[in-house]
């Protein structure tokens, strides 16, 4: 695929756009300026947008409606912002930087960032919702939608958590075996990229398993390639619970491999964009 970074951009560039949109409808409502600067902090500055991206095309390989692809996405990145924020929290992973920014929580209070969090995770469900209004829009989008509010509601709302508090219950522990550890990469990274990839099928009513279980691995490949990058940066933080730190990084490549490989040969079978993508970011 010759045209992967333009297409890539494009798509990010839809999203960016749909982001500052919905940031420009919070900014009219006059909200309490501290709490209006927390909601925009990491809105404003996103990073890559892989997830969100990986969304947006997955819901053009099904030919859903662009309305809902773009939006879907928007909302996908809202909520993917609550997770850091909250993530970043003292009573959680205690991250004093995000994304070359102050964590929220440094920047504000911690008070304003769970807060903030809060608002976020709410407001991704108005997203979700917001194109119930338009009476062109076919009957089966919106059924299909809510079919996908459900099934995003139950990994996020538990197994999401889940693997948030295994996370924490396990700081430390480097006796914990390779399974488990890669059951919490799976859950707190992983289900978004499943999710991600399978967007397209859920809300067409189509069988999805087998593309959020791609994304799941793809998520899995994520989190392990920022656990290589932060050897390579000598960022590593000793204390934390990570493939690295338990394993080595011999063996997290190895595995990081392994998992590349065996990803590539089933992604490449759904999509070249997909493709071109774990080639290109991976």
């Amino acid at each position: 695929m010759n045209n992967f970074n333009k297409l890539f951009d494009t798509y990010r560039n839809k999203i960016i756009d749909g982001i500052n949109e919905e940031l420009k409808y919070i900014q009219s409502l006059s909200l309490y300026p501290k709490f209006n600067r927390s909601i925009r902090y990491f809105l404003e500055t996103p990073g890559k947008l892989i997830r969100s991206v990986l969304l947006l095309r997955s819901g053009k390989i099904q030919m859903i409606p662009e309305e809902i692809c773009i939006k879907s996405a928007v909302a996908f990145e809202f909520f993917q912002i609550f997770t850091l924020i909250h993530d970043d929290l003292p009573a959680l992973d205690n991250d004093y930087f995000r994304r070359g920014k102050k964590s929220l929580h440094i920047e504000f209070d911690e008070s304003t960032a769970i807060l903030a969090g809060d608002s976020l995770s709410i407001y991704t469900f108005k997203l979700l919702t917001s194109f119930f209004e338009n009476k062109t829009i076919k009957k089966k989008y919106l059924k299909g939608i809510l079919n996908f509010i459900n099934i995003f509601s139950k990994y996020t709302g538990l197994y999401l958590i889940e693997g948030q508090i295994k996370d924490i219950e396990n700081k430390g522990n480097f006796s914990i075996d390779q399974k488990e550890i890669l059951d919490i990469y799976k859950k707190k990274t992983g289900l978004f990229f499943g999710l991600a990839l399978a967007f397209g099928k859920i809300v067409n009513l189509k069988s999805w398993i087998k593309e959020f279980n791609i994304g799941v691995d793809l998520g899995v490949l994520f989190q392990l390639k920022d656990d290589l990058d932060e050897y390579y940066e000598e960022k590593v933080k000793k204390d934390e619970l990570s493939y690295l730190n338990v394993f080595g990084f011999e063996k997290t490549k190895e595995i990081y491999n392994d998992i590349f490989l065996r990803l590539e040969k089933k992604i490449i079978k759904i999509d070249d964009f997909f493709y071109y993508l774990v080639k290109n970011f991976f």
